[in-house]
């Protein structure tokens, strides 16, 4: 397994895992902690792959990762999402 592999998974673990103390239960043997997210917020991003917060939004600028903000029509501010599966294929492009 490749370092930055393992610590990826490892990361998911411990930050994208359930933060209850009885997670719910999505079928016989699996709780949301199985689950892989599909978008995460910025702190996230920055906790679970070392990525800064300007470097994210310059990342999703770029198009280089997918992101969406979800903002109500009128609303100045909204919640910026990032693409899981994309900031790991940026990650991985860098594997030699």
């Amino acid at each position: 397994m490749h370092v930055m592999t393992g610590i990826i998974y490892a990361c998911h673990n411990a930050c994208m895992t359930s933060s209850s103390n009885n997670p719910l239960t999505i079928g016989e043997g699996q709780n949301t902690s199985d689950l892989k997210p599909i978008w995460i917020r910025l702190p996230q991003v920055t906790a679970c792959y070392g990525i800064s917060r300007s470097k994210a939004y310059q990342l999703a600028n770029d198009g280089k990762v997918l992101s969406v903000s979800l903002r109500e029509e009128g609303q100045i501010k909204g919640t910026k999402l990032f693409n899981v599966e994309s900031l790991e294929a940026y990650i991985n492009s860098f594997k030699a």
